[in-house]
């Protein structure tokens, strides 16, 4: 998951992630950002979220949490 966490950084323009940080927070976390992980999600991971999947995650936590369920 290091090349998410690096991805997500460079989406939300951030040097570190915290698992708790939550995601409404980030200036920069909106729906296109949330389109762009999704895209990167299916071409690194073969993992297939749908917006509303993502939306419903508060945390980064919440957030790997979701991938991982969906990468099984």
């Amino acid at each position: 998951m290091e090349k998410f966490y690096a991805k997500l950084q460079d989406i939300l323009e951030v040097e570190t992630l915290s698992d708790s940080d939550i995601l409404e927070d980030f200036p920069d976390w909106d729906s296109l950002s949330i389109i762009t992980l999704i895209t990167f999600l299916d071409k690194e991971y073969q993992v297939n979220l749908y917006t509303n999947e993502i939306k419903a995650a508060k945390t980064i936590k919440d957030l790997c949490c979701l991938i991982e369920s969906k990468r099984k």
